[in-house]
């Protein structure tokens, strides 16, 4: 009767559990980095939305700047112009890889309406895009 295990079961075992945290650990690696894109998108999302609220509110014309090369971006109004309200630095795995706004601004009217539509595209260190759609008509949209 036989009463453990041979060296060579142990291994075996061993292989298997090691194996299987490795696959596990790319697909952690690849969710998270996801998880961080889609974070960073709302973030970008909701920040735009504040602008366009904080351009009704006060009755001044705001704008949101993107800066591509520090993956960064700051809220302003147009009365102080050097003023920064809020200013966003993205996570460093999260580049804002374009936009199709006239000198990389966002800018809200007295009503909130964004005064030209355009897209802010962030990308990941994965190469996953997430792009962001401002319309004239308030519409904010992460596609």
């Amino acid at each position: 009767m036989r009463k453990g295990f041979t060296l060579f079961e142990i291994i075996v075992v061993f292989g298997l559990i090691a194996l299987i945290s490795t696959v596990s650990a790319v697909y952690l690696r690849a969710y998270q980095s996801k998880s961080i894109l889609d974070s960073s998108a709302r973030d970008v999302l909701s920040n735009l939305r504040l602008a366009s609220e904080l351009a009704s509110t006060t009755q001044i014309i705001h704008s949101v700047h993107f800066d591509l090369q520090n993956s960064n971006y700051r809220i302003t109004n147009t009365s102080t112009p050097n003023t920064i309200i809020k200013s966003t630095t993205l996570d460093p795995s999260i580049s804002i890889a374009s936009t199709t706004l006239t000198d990389q601004t966002a800018q809200f009217n007295i009503l909130g309406a964004a005064t030209v539509s355009g897209t802010i595209t962030l990308t990941d260190k994965n190469n996953t895009q997430k792009i962001i759609d401002l319309r004239p008509s308030g519409y904010v949209e992460i596609r």
